[in-house]
């Protein structure tokens, strides 16, 4: 009877910590990722800033001044976003991976091996290493 209650308490006890574990892990990623649905939020003015600044270059010199507060306003918004683990997928001539990139297109490209993204249409993004958005990407034959 005192082994049978002694195994009843150590099982009791291996139980409360599991629990206790699994709270923390719990509260952990509740954490890590609360910003999850913010940051997707913000992810298009990040893409609309980087399309002016890309426009920009068509545009004439009295617009020199706007477009720097653009690319300033960009930089330090990247820079927060980094300072919250929110890594940018955008590298081009590596594998495709269709857990972090979206196939939009296929190019042939002489240059680069099948199956490389060969150009960033939309870029991705991470937030502790959980997809936010896929990257776009063109992949090559």
């Amino acid at each position: 009877m005192k082994k049978t209650h002694y195994d009843i308490i150590l099982r009791n006890k291996a139980e409360i910590e599991n629990i206790l574990k699994r709270t923390q892990l719990n509260i952990e990623k509740s954490h890590k990722f609360a910003l999850e649905k913010f940051s997707i939020a913000l992810l298009p003015i990040i893409d609309n800033l980087e399309r002016t600044l890309e426009i920009s270059k068509k545009l004439n010199e009295d617009t020199n001044p706007i477009i720097e507060g653009i690319r300033l306003t960009l930089q330090e918004f990247i820079k927060v976003m980094q300072s919250f683990n929110i890594s940018c997928i955008d590298k081009n001539h590596v594998n495709f991976d269709p857990k972090i990139h979206e196939a939009m297109t296929v190019l042939d490209n002489q240059k680069c091996k099948p199956n490389q993204v060969v150009q960033i249409i939309q870029k991705g993004y991470l937030l502790n290493d959980r997809l936010l958005r896929p990257a776009m990407v063109a992949v090559s034959k």
